[in-house]
């Protein structure tokens, strides 16, 4: 459903969005155990992956459960590793599940937000084409719309203007 100004800006707007096919609903009860939820700046100072994780990682399913006694590292610390992999497996796809409602809801945001201020501007066209050829009574009701309407235009015609003042100021001083 795109609403538009002009024939050109509807097909634009038709061709760019499609209706989500994705999952709407993902439980995510049997994460309940191993979530956690960090007072604010928590974060700072908690270790990150790092680059070469996989072959780290890779070598450690290898080597600790030949070498790790050996080594000093216990059976527990090769568990809990083991544990903290799956954790972040689990986790790792509920997240991109939803990262991508987070990118939908964004957009479908965007796309409403961008539809409402047609509808806007085209309300705020037909009441002044309205009050310049019938009655320019039309304008009072609808005062605060024409107005929120007009705000782009009037803020890039003051920016126009003092480009084109600096570029006229700039001629002046290198003469």
């Amino acid at each position: 459903m795109a609403i538009a100004t002009d024939h050109n800006e509807e097909t634009v707007m038709a061709k760019l969005s499609q209706p989500y096919a994705g999952p709407l609903s993902h439980d995510i009860t049997a994460l309940a155990p191993i979530l956690v939820d960090l007072a604010p700046g928590s974060l700072r100072g908690l270790r990150a992956e790092q680059p070469g994780l996989h072959e780290v990682l890779a070598e450690l399913t290898k080597s600790l459960p030949i070498f790790g006694d050996a080594a000093g590292v216990g059976p527990q610390l090769h568990q809990e590793l083991t544990t903290c992999n799956d954790n972040l497996a689990r986790i790792r796809a509920a997240q991109s599940v939803v990262a991508k409602w987070r990118e939908v809801l964004d957009e479908s945001y965007a796309y409403y937000a961008h539809e409402r201020e047609v509808v806007i501007g085209q309300v705020a066209d037909a009441v002044k084409s309205s009050a310049r050829r019938k009655d320019t009574s039309l304008l009072a009701p609808f005062e605060k719309t024409v107005a929120y309407n007009s705000q782009v235009g009037l803020r890039a015609a003051k920016t126009r203007k003092k480009n084109a003042d600096a570029a006229i100021a700039d001629g002046a001083s290198e003469e």
